[in-house]
């Protein structure tokens, strides 16, 4: 996503909300709030979309999320949002409260290219590895049918991705 933010005017990225532990590479993809406070948010219905992932390889639950002010804000100062969050279940939702939006899955190559992904992460326990490639294969059919459109994520060949995307999204000042 930050590859198409580098070359298109205008792109805002919406960053979830999770309470799973930030990797020891520092990713910074999402706000990072505790379990507890994951859990306040939802019952004071700051969410748009959430969803639990089940719990970690220490029993830690995880909760992923969109908050209403991040999607507000978002597309109130932006003319295009990118954000990324589960697979078909938010897919689903967002398409069915903003139906004018375009859902685009990267999709990777194979399940090697997507298992060396996963697997390149600092911090990703073998046992996370296998759950989430698990969770993948359980739910390629129904994945299927919640997208607009796929984009074949091939490793090594990101610029191909992202003039695609800019592309689908009618974005024409790509580099």
């Amino acid at each position: 996503m930050s590859g198409l933010q580098r070359t298109c005017l205008n792109i805002g990225t919406l960053l979830p909300c999770t309470s799973r532990a930030k990797r020891s590479n520092g990713d910074s993809e999402y706000h990072y709030v505790s379990e507890a406070e994951f859990c306040h948010m939802i019952s004071d219905e700051q969410f748009l979309f959430w969803h639990y992932d089940g719990d970690d390889v220490k029993g830690n639950a995880k909760y992923y999320g969109l908050t209403r002010d991040e999607v507000e804000s978002g597309l109130g100062q932006y003319d295009h949002v990118l954000f990324s969050i589960g697979r078909s279940v938010a897919a689903r939702f967002f398409k069915s409260r903003f139906p004018f939006s375009k859902t685009i899955d990267l999709y990777p190559e194979s399940t090697e290219q997507l298992q060396r992904q996963v697997a390149s992460r600092s911090g990703e326990a073998p046992q996370e590895l296998q759950r989430r490639l698990s969770l993948f294969r359980k739910s390629e059919n129904e994945h299927l049918s919640s997208f607009d459109t796929f984009i074949l994520n091939v490793s090594g060949q990101v610029e191909n991705a992202i003039e695609a995307v800019a592309n689908l999204i009618g974005v024409s000042d790509v580099e």
